[in-house]
C-alpha cells in the first residue's frame, strides 16, 4: 500500500527563535525512519526543460538555458555545502547533473523511476482537468495525466496543495529504513496562456524570474513582463533540491516567524524577489554534512538520535536491523509568502 504526507507552511508568528535544522521523516506504524540516499557517491537527476511559458529572463536562447542552469546552481549548493573557516565541502554527496528528459512522469504512488526529475508544470490542475471531469482527481494523478500542478487534489479541494505552494517534491522511500528510492521535484509554473494579464493571485501558476532580474527593483505585475523580479526559480529549487537529499523545513507554523524571511534555505515561505535561498545558512549545512558523513549516510530510525529534528547526527551502524519494505510515499513543498 501506498501513503502520503504533506508538510505545509501554517499561521506565521513575528519572532525567529532558534532553531536547528531537521530531516524529513515518516512514522509506519511504530517504526519512525528519516530519509537518506544510500549511495550518495552519485544521485542523478535530469530536467525537462518543457516550459508552457516564461520570463523574458528564463527563456532559452543560443544554447543556454536559465531554467536549466537554475537547477544545476541548486543541486551544486548542496554538494558543494562547506562550513565556515574550512576549506572542503563537509557533506560527502554528489548530485551529478544528468542532462535533459523528455520524461514529465513524476512518481505520486507505488513505484520507482529511472529518473529523478526536475518539471515545470503548466498551470494548475483545476483549470485544466475540472474541464474533463477525469477520474485522476480520484488517484491523485492530475499532474501526469495533464501536465498541471496539482492544486486541488481528490475531491475538488479536499487534501489539496492550494495555489500558494510553489513547489514539490516527491520522495519514494523504503518504510522500514528511510532509503529513498526515487525523488522528484514539480514546479507550480506558469501555461503560457494569458500573456499581459495580471500575475495577482497566480491565477495561471506562478511567475518565476531568473538570474539578475529577479533581484530588480520593479516587482513584475503581468505574466511576460521583462526586465522585473517574481519568484526566483533558482531561490525555489534550492529549498526543494533540500528535500530531495532528505531536509525538512526547521519550522512549520507557531514556530516561524511572520515578519521577515530568516536565512535559512528549509525555511518553507518565500516572499517575491527573494534570493537568498539560493545561498545555504550555516544551519542548511549542518543538516547535510550531518546525513552524508565521510563514513557513509547515517540512518535515523525508531527515535535512535542526536540533535536537531528528526535526527542531527544518529547512529550509523543500523544496516542489521533493516528489513526489505513496500515503498511509501511523501510529499515536501514550498511556500509562497504574501510579503512584497
Amino acid at each position: 500500500m501506498s501513503a502520503r504526507a504533506i508538510a505545509a507552511a501554517l499561521a506565521l508568528l513575528a519572532a525567529w527563535p532558534a532553531q536547528a535544522y531537521k530531516r524529513s521523516c515518516a512514522t509506519n506504524g511504530k517504526l519512525t525512519v528519516c530519509f537518506y540516499w544510500p549511495d550518495p557517491s552519485a544521485v542523478t537527476w535530469k530536467v525537462n526543460p518543457v516550459r508552457g511559458g516564461s520570463s523574458p529572463s528564463c527563456d532559452a536562447a543560443a544554447g543556454a538555458d536559465p531554467a536549466v542552469q537554475a537547477a544545476q546552481a541548486a543541486f551544486a549548493a548542496w554538494e558543494g555545502a562547506t562550513r565556515a573557516g574550512e576549506g572542503a565541502p563537509c557533506a560527502h554527496l554528489s548530485l551529478p547533473f544528468g542532462g535533459t528528459t523528455s520524461t514529465a512522469i513524476a512518481q505520486t504512488g507505488m513505484g520507482t523511476s529511472s529518473e529523478h526529475l526536475v518539471v515545470f508544470r503548466k498551470g494548475w490542475c483545476s483549470d485544466v482537468a475540472a474541464a474533463h471531469a477525469d477520474p485522476c482527481w480520484a488517484t491523485a494523478s492530475c499532474n501526469n495525466t495533464f501536465d498541471c500542478f496539482d492544486d486541488e487534489g481528490p475531491g475538488g479541494g479536499q487534501g489539496g496543495l492550494g495555489k500558494s505552494v510553489l513547489a514539490i517534491t516527491t520522495v519514494i522511500y523504503n518504510p522500514n529504513s528511510g532509503a529513498i528510492q526515487d525523488a522528484d521535484l514539480e514546479v507550480a509554473d506558469w501555461s503560457g496562456a494569458g500573456a499581459g494579464t495580471s500575475i495577482v493571485g497566480a491565477s495561471d501558476g506562478w511567475y518565476f524570474t531568473c538570474g539578475s532580474d529577479s533581484t530588480l527593483g520593479q516587482t513584475c505585475a503581468t505574466y511576460g513582463q521583462a526586465s522585473c523580479g517574481y519568484e526566483d526559480l533558482q531561490n525555489t529549487l534550492t529549498h526543494e533540491a533540500g528535500h530531495f537529499i532528505g531536509l525538512a523545513h526547521p519550522c512549520d507554523g507557531k514556530a516561524c516567524p511572520g515578519t521577515s524571511s530568516p536565512d535559512v534555505t528549509m525555511y518553507p515561505t518565500a516572499p517575491p524577489k527573494e534570493i537568498q535561498k539560493r545561498t545555504l545558512a550555516a544551519d542548511d549545512v549542518e543538516g547535510v554534512c550531518a546525513i552524508y558523513t565521510a563514513a557513509g549516510p547515517v540512518q535515523e530510525i525508531s527515535g535512535k538520535k542526536s540533535g536537531g529534528g528528526c535526527g542531527a547526527g544518529g547512529d550509523g551502524g543500523l544496516g542489521a536491523l533493516l528489513l526489505a519494505g513496500a515503498a511509501l510515499l511523501q510529499r515536501v513543498l514550498l511556500h509562497r509568502s504574501s510579503r512584497a
